[in-house]
């Protein structure tokens, strides 16, 4: 992790209990072994516009290609969400606004994203279950105006479990000195 001031802290500070190596906070390392879940959810949020959340994000994806065409948007559907995490398999997916997300589609979406897999569904014309699909492993990355965890209280009081399956970063200005 280097040695940047406060990130470190920040990284133990978060929701996440118990995923730093016991005894050894000097290594600075995460022990991501403990992480159980299948996608690893990476929410940036700030309410100040500009501080480069999407841009930041948009240069991670262009590893993978254009990312105009790989970044899901605000208006892009739960399902279309789930449907690019199952057609990705374990490249990077970057999804940005998840400001206007309600609240339990917020609980929904780190539930079902992490979990890997899609939801079962039911035949139109029969009594017997649709394929689901492959299951995934990958890294996604979020960016909103407020925070997900904030949306999901919205939902239910305490979001344990939610808070698990998210490492959420509030993004500040950052000013370089100028010598």
């Amino acid at each position: 992790l280097g040695d940047e001031p406060g990130l470190f802290s920040m990284l133990k500070s978060s929701m996440i209990p118990g995923h730093f190596e016991s005894g050894d906070e000097d290594s600075k390392s995460l022990e991501l072994n403990k992480v159980k879940n299948h996608t690893n959810v990476f929410h940036v949020y700030s309410s100040d516009p500009g501080l480069g959340k999407t841009t930041a994000m948009m240069a991670g994806a262009s590893i993978w290609g254009n990312p105009e065409l790989i970044l899901l948007r605000e208006v892009d559907t739960h399902a279309s969400k789930m449907n690019r995490a199952e057609l990705y398999k374990n490249i990077f997916l970057p999804i940005d606004e998840m400001t206007n997300v309600h609240p339990k589609e917020a609980s929904d979406f780190l539930y079902q994203l992490t979990g890997g897999m899609q939801r079962n569904r039911q035949s139109q014309n029969a009594n017997v279950e649709r394929a689901r699909g492959e299951t995934w492993h990958t890294n996604a990355c979020s960016t909103g105006n407020t925070s997900l965890l904030a949306r999901v209280r919205m939902y239910k009081a305490i979001p344990k479990a939610e808070a698990t399956r998210v490492l959420e970063y509030e993004a500040q200005k950052f000013h370089f000195d100028t010598k």
